[in-house]
């Protein structure tokens, strides 16, 4: 759900020192206030009991720190000198992998609102071994791409330079972007279909659980959140414009595209933390007084478990 870093990115003239300087500062502004949201969004969820979030939910939104965290090594010394090759071998290794990370982990967020979607009859909780493979297989993913560009990039030194906008580092071959773009593609479009299914099965449960349970289904808890769904559905939609703009740059190269493709990049983290870290119970968290007494009003409809 993410774009892949490229050499599609703006080419930023060193001698275009107000150029330059305005895009770093946008780039790395958007990123920090990125991890910021992100963090203060997770950390209720981890320390207030009455705020309640599953393992998929808690892995989608730090892989998007942890892809806004991987954007801002090089933040503060923009400029066209190469930094040290550990340090440009190890970032260009992270920024192919974040954006493969983020898209398995949202897929297996979608994965876990469906199976949950299966589970809005009140007494039939989603089995946890279940969730094993969803929580794997984004790690795997991650790993094999981190993994992947290392070795390419110690047999391979003089393609691993400072991309041409100076805010990051990556490989100069088509090979890494390539086959990170494919395994975004392999997750996304899944995410897509699963997304569809899981809006028509919502309909059709929604229909048979309260037609037939009446009152009772009114008053119980669903481990199902529509309004997540909705706010799921959203922010595919986004990522998805990002990654049409980014694949437009690649074809048709312009300064005008190639600055938009950086730009959609680094707001997709804290679009991330706008879209899903404003649900109510949330919000209330922090605005409402700590007092023992007091609790959340907190619907299922505006937060639910996931």
């Amino acid at each position: 759900m993410s774009s892949v870093p490229s050499d599609a990115s703006v080419y930023v003239d060193p001698s275009d020192n107000t150029t330059g300087s305005s895009l770093a500062m946008l780039y790395y502004c958007l990123e920090i206030a990125a991890i910021i949201f992100i963090g203060l969004g997770i950390l209720p969820a981890l320390l207030i009991g009455r705020v309640s979030r599953t393992v998929t939910w808690y892995m989608f939104m730090l892989s998007w720190m942890w892809f806004a965290i991987t954007n801002t090594f090089l933040a503060g010394r923009h400029s066209s000198t190469e930094p040290p090759f550990p340090l440009c071998l190890f970032q260009a290794a992270l920024i192919y992998a974040s954006p493969v990370f983020t898209s398995a982990t949202g897929l297996a967020f979608i994965i876990e609102l469906y199976l949950r979607l299966g589970s809005m009859t009140p007494g039939l909780p989603i089995s946890k071994s279940r969730l094993l493979p969803l929580v794997a297989l984004p790690l795997l993913l991650n790993l094999t791409v981190f993994l992947e560009v290392i070795t390419y990039g110690l047999h391979n030194r003089s393609a691993v330079l400072l991309n041409p906008s100076g805010l990051y580092c990556h490989i100069t071959t088509d090979v890494q972007a390539n086959f990170a773009a494919l395994l975004i593609i392999l997750l996304v479009v899944p995410a897509i279909l699963i997304e569809a299914l899981t809006a028509i099965s919502f309909y059709y449960n929604y229909k048979h659980v309260y037609n037939n349970l009446g009152a009772t289904a009114e008053s119980s808890p669903s481990p199902f959140s529509p309004t997540l769904f909705i706010r799921t559905v959203f922010f595919t939609f986004v990522a998805t414009i990002a990654l049409a703009i980014s694949a437009v740059s690649l074809e048709y190269p312009s300064s005008i595209l190639k600055t938009g493709q950086t730009v959609a990049q680094a707001s997709l983290p804290l679009a991330c933390a706008l879209v899903f870290l404003t649900q109510m119970d949330i919000v209330q968290s922090w605005s409402l007084p700590r007092r023992s007494s007091h609790k959340l009003v907190c619907t299922n409809s505006s937060a639910g478990t996931v």
